[in-house]
């Protein structure tokens, strides 16, 4: 009899550990989804204004990716005067899809030439309506770039040829490409690997200071990462704290980008957050 009372209090402790590991699990994981970060100064508040740069569903093209570029290679409306060149280029253009799915606020992030800026804003301006992204279940406003390729059977003139602004060689490292590097199993995980790694000292803590500190660095073709640095910084302390999250040896090797089928480097920035604003 007293053997069966102490396998009941077992299980009961063992039970009530199970639940409360859950729950706080489940904590960690709302925390992370609730500060996703956002391309707004504070990146705290979520209104009709916040737009985000990684929700938890991005946004997409009807059809997928691939229908997103076949309708680009087929609406792009080349310039004319110029005559055809073996060589090939692309402007890199920026946007915000809305809520209701529409293309808003188009600007050049990487110009060719007048021309060719102007003809990739005019294919993308004309785009059908996008399926929203979304934020706990709510379409957001989310900033999103594509690139708009000018290829070598289309007019290009020879003289781009010295200003570099062509598809890159093997050692360029693009900011845009057809499949950007991803973390080993999506952005919740990299997220949830950023909040289980900081190290958010007590006394900086209670004295207020915090925010985002916004690291860049290379995705290499293997995988790994190089050339960290703090595009944005807001103490020194937790500058070095969030370039050591990125620069750890046990940072898992990511996936890395590809452009036209073949592993390519490319550059990317994260923020890393020190309390909730």
């Amino acid at each position: 009899m007293k053997n069966l009372f102490y396998l009941v209090i077992c299980l009961l402790i063992t039970t009530n550990s199970l639940t409360a590991q859950n729950k706080n699990k489940k904590e960690r994981i709302d925390r992370i989804i609730e500060n996703l970060p956002a391309n707004t100064e504070n990146g705290s508040e979520i209104d009709e204004n916040t737009v985000f740069t990684i929700v938890e569903e991005m946004p997409q093209f009807p059809g997928g990716q691939e229908v997103l570029m076949n309708y680009i290679d087929e609406n792009l409306e080349y310039p004319e005067f110029y005559k055809t060149k073996e060589a090939s280029a692309r402007v890199i253009v920026g946007f915000v899809i809305y809520e209701d799915g529409s293309v808003n606020e188009l600007k050049i992030i990487r110009g060719v030439e007048p021309a060719f800026d102007a003809a990739a804003i005019k294919v993308l301006e004309n785009m059908p309506n996008w399926i929203p992204g979304k934020h706990r279940d709510k379409a957001v406003k989310v900033k999103y770039n594509v690139p708009v390729r000018f290829n070598s059977a289309k007019a290009i003139p020879s003289d781009f040829l010295k200003k570099g602004e062509f598809y890159p060689n093997a050692d360029d490292v693009y900011t845009i490409c057809d499949k950007m590097p991803d973390f080993p199993e999506g952005p919740i995980a990299l997220m949830n690997y950023i909040e289980e790694n900081i190290k958010y000292p007590t006394e900086l803590e209670e004295q207020g200071i915090g925010g985002r500190v916004i690291i860049e660095f290379i995705v290499e073709k293997d995988g790994t990462l190089s050339n960290h640095r703090v595009v944005r910084g807001i103490h020194k302390t937790l500058n070095a704290d969030a370039m050591r999250i990125f620069q750890d040896a046990k940072m898992p090797k990511w996936i890395p980008g590809e452009e036209n089928g073949e592993k390519v480097r490319v550059k990317y920035n994260l923020p890393v957050r020190y309390g909730k604003k």
